[in-house]
């Protein structure tokens, strides 16, 4: 049950048997959608204005429906770190917290959501950043389309150490269907 000052995660998801996962990781609202069938924006809003906390993730699964700016403007806590500069002063200007590292970023997190650009940047990431420093209660998801072994790597070393840890790649890469 969220309690108020949890963080919520709504995730729009393509079909029954990812709803049933994602439910299971313990979401606080599921928005059916996919890439062929966006969910509106007031859909996505919906899902989450009864909830009893103002700070939410939204796992859009799919690029073109980007909201954290937004939430951030409607006030709800949404921290960002990134390596390049310019992407952090965007996060900023769009409401954002800069966060001046991972492990600073997921100190304190309820949450910690990653999109990376390759599995050795994930599995390094997972390793050396998150893992460590992240709170053993907060919910992993990892948005990043990388190589099926590395998303089982990091998935693996995850739920070993007792988190809770979910592969949300946000479009089929070439391998998709072995996941």
């Amino acid at each position: 049950m969220l309690k108020p000052g949890q963080i919520a995660v709504v995730v729009v998801s393509p079909g029954a048997g990812l709803s049933r996962i994602f439910a299971s990781l313990g979401v606080a609202t599921v928005v059916e959608g996919g890439q062929t069938m966006n969910p509106s924006t007031q859909d996505i809003l919906k899902s989450f204005e009864n909830l009893p906390t103002d700070k939410v993730i939204i796992l859009p699964n799919n690029k073109n429906i980007v909201m954290a700016a937004n939430q951030a403007k409607a006030g709800r806590q949404v921290a960002a770190f990134d390596l390049a500069a310019a992407a952090l002063d965007r996060a900023r200007s769009a409401g954002c917290a800069p966060a001046g590292s991972v492990c600073e970023a997921v100190r304190d997190a309820d949450a910690v959501v990653t999109m990376l650009p390759a599995g050795p940047h994930v599995r390094k990431v997972y390793a050396e950043e998150i893992l460590p420093n992240a709170p053993k209660s907060a919910l992993l998801v990892d948005c990043s389309t990388i190589d099926v072994d590395s998303a089982r790597a990091v998935a693996d070393m995850a739920r070993d150490q007792g988190f809770r840890f979910a592969d949300a790649t946000p479009q089929a890469g070439p391998d998709f269907s072995t996941r």
